[in-house]
């Protein structure tokens, strides 16, 4: 059989150093027969892979896992030229199924894309199980599959930015999928949101799938020496008898291997909607704005008093707008971004607040100049302003409307920093 046959001329030629080789010859006729090898290997899985989806029998799948073995006889850059094959295989099939055209270019039907994806995933399990794990052929497939449908995202929302803009519930609805989908790969390999630091999965993006795979592969290796480090460490403490019985954290084999997988799928596609999700943000201060001018008119009918029963001078319009905004907040954090689309949100909460202080001011009682202040007088330090006795109370429920909102707005703000994105946190402004 051709697959035993080259482990074993494979082995033998690694035995001897390359100097033993006499002459030119002889050295030219050695890497023609490898590359006479590889090109039967390739064939091999071109025609067991590359013509049809159907089932493959038993026989076949023992014919693939005994290529594989002559794939990694063959070196390193044999795998690549495989896995990029493999690839642009698979993606061609997707690309030709959603193409750019009719219900798949329509954004409120793109989640057909994940599903379709998930169910290629099981529909070639048996497929994807004859490679070898170290070489992550469904975790690559699926950064090959998220770098693809991100590009169709930037396509579809640039074709169509008119209409987003006039209707985001088909953005959301698509965001939301988008989202779900890349937690759930996340889960599946082992991955988690980006750090930071992560530079060996940066720009993953521009890459073709074999150095998509070894960015991978490297990033695997620093989670694994992470990993023995830390074990390493705990050994070490548990030795020098610092560490409680029974509390030791313990780095075994699934631990560290999920660390190892450690990919960046949460953002792998829905970065791509951020720039778009403007329009969201929009369309939620104009939301806010619409329940703010509700709620003054509810307080003018209240007469501008606390609500009734409740031991508190804060009208009770800030907490209801605070609960709004609450509200918002967590609809951005949990479902759609915790990137610039957070910050953008958090600079329309800011207008808002700004709306409702306005209005504040407005109610405060006015002087007799019809002002909501007064000059300090020429002489002497003390001076009044005579107001009726309803209006004084009136001037202290704004005064400690306002020490709410001022306390509120500063917790708000720090609730956003912690749910921002590392880096974005300087840019929150929630003063004034």
């Amino acid at each position: 059989m051709i697959t035993r046959d080259l482990i074993a001329w494979h082995s033998c030629y690694n035995l001897f150093d390359q100097s033993c080789i006499n002459g030119t010859e002889q050295t030219a006729y050695w890497l023609l027969l490898q590359a006479q090898l590889q090109d039967a290997v390739m064939d091999d899985f071109k025609l067991l892979l590359g013509t049809s989806d159907v089932k493959l029998s038993p026989d076949s799948l023992e014919r693939l896992a005994s290529a594989c073995l002559v794939v990694n006889a063959l070196g390193p850059k044999v795998r690549d030229q495989l896995m990029d094959w493999l690839c642009e295989r698979e993606m061609t099939v997707y690309q030709t199924i959603f193409s750019m055209s009719g219900d798949a270019a329509k954004l409120d039907r793109f989640e057909r894309r994940f599903a379709w994806f998930k169910g290629r995933l099981e529909e070639r399990k048996e497929v994807w199980g004859v490679f070898p794990p170290a070489w992550r052929v469904p975790q690559t497939l699926c950064l090959t599959f998220c770098k693809i449908t991100k590009a169709a995202v930037k396509r579809l929302l640039s074709d169509s930015e008119d209409v987003v803009r006039e209707d985001v519930g088909p953005l959301i609805k698509t965001v939301v999928a988008t989202k779900k989908f890349e937690k759930e790969m996340a889960a599946l390999f082992g991955g988690g949101s980006k750090d930071e630091d992560d530079d060996d999965l940066q720009d993953v993006d521009n890459l073709p799938a074999s150095e998509a795979r070894k960015r991978l592969e490297a990033f695997r290796k620093k989670q694994q020496a992470a990993a023995a480090a830390k074990q390493q460490q705990q050994q070490q403490t548990a030795a020098d008898g610092t560490a409680h019985a029974g509390g030791s954290e313990t780095v075994g084999p699934d631990a560290a291997a999920a660390a190892a997988a450690h990919v960046a799928f949460e953002g792998a596609i829905s970065e791509a909607f951020e720039d778009a999700l403007k329009y969201y943000v929009a369309e939620e201060q104009k939301e806010l704005l619409r329940h703010l001018d509700q709620l003054i008119k509810e307080e003018a009918e209240r007469l501008w008093k606390p609500p009734e029963g409740e031991d508190t001078r804060v009208l009770g319009t800030a907490n209801q707008l605070f609960l709004k905004i609450r509200a918002s907040l967590n609809r951005c954090v949990k479902l759609l971004s915790r990137g610039p689309t957070l910050l953008r949100l958090a600079g329309a909460f800011k207008r808002v607040l700004s709306s409702y202080a306005a209005e504040l001011l407005k109610r405060m009682p006015k002087t007799a100049a019809g002002g909501t202040s007064a000059q300090t007088p020429f002489n002497g330090t003390d001076w009044y302003v005579r107001l009726p006795d309803e209006e004084e109370g009136v001037l202290t429920c704004i005064l400690a409307t306002a020490e709410y909102c001022r306390e509120t707005t500063e917790a708000l703000g720090r609730s956003i920093a912690r749910e921002l994105q590392p880096g974005l946190a300087n840019s929150l402004d929630l003063g004034d």
